[in-house]
């Protein structure tokens, strides 16, 4: 009881995997939720992100707000170019 019940409130929408659809497994379904819940819900995540971003492992890339793709793509260049690196030093 803690949220109004129209927030908790959703439609699923079945949408195609393939087409045709030929069966109910080639059908993924999606929840559409309402905007104020999806706006609520974002007013939460800011509020626990500005508490716990120091305890979040910087290997964590999808727990990142905003630098997902770019730490990943970071990571990777460095992992690589290091692995290149030991590789020929030590042929």
């Amino acid at each position: 009881k803690v949220f109004p019940k129209l927030w908790k409130e959703f439609y699923l929408a079945p949408i195609p995997k393939v087409e045709p659809c030929t069966n109910l497994e080639e059908i993924r379904p999606v929840a559409l939720t309402s905007t104020i819940s999806k706006i609520q819900e974002s007013y939460v995540v800011d509020w626990m992100y500005d508490d716990m971003e120091s305890t979040i492992c910087k290997e964590q890339y999808n727990m990142v707000v905003y630098h997902a793709r770019q730490q990943s793509l970071r990571s990777f260049t460095f992992y690589t170019n290091g692995i290149k690196h030991w590789t020929y030093h030590n042929e």
